[in-house]
């Protein structure tokens, strides 16, 4: 008897990406040599959270695996877009802190003015 008997085509497509998604779990998981006991125990030290937003994964999303490229170890768990951020920086720090201070800076400008209008490209 299958799994899948008595199941409609939908329930059935339901399993099936269940399964896939679990695969491709401990397919990314194996490539960062972890296991499932690993990811749970680095997600209890960051208490569930992101290590770089601090904030949780949305329901049902996982926090990714964060490595450094240059030794290839795992540094912590991201959201995708965290993760992604970092490596469009290429985890330059200085390009990070460049980043950090245009927006600090616009931040500050579109703070002080009152009249709403589009800034220039440089204020």
């Amino acid at each position: 008897m299958s799994k899948y008997d008595g199941k409609s085509p939908a329930e059935r497509e339901h399993l099936r990406s269940i399964q896939q998604a679990a695969r491709n779990r401990r397919k990314t998981l194996s490539r960062y040599n972890l296991d499932p006991d690993d990811y749970a125990r680095m997600l209890r030290v960051q208490d569930g959270r992101c290590a770089v937003c601090l904030l949780p994964p949305d329901d049902g999303a996982l926090l990714v695996v964060d490595h450094c490229h240059s030794s290839g170890l795992t540094r912590g768990l991201l959201h995708d877009n965290c993760n992604k951020a970092l490596g469009f920086f290429r985890d330059d720090t200085t390009r990070l802190a460049r980043a950090i201070d245009y927006v600090t800076h616009h931040r500050a400008v579109h703070a002080r003015r009152t009249d709403r209008q589009q800034l220039p490209i440089w204020d």
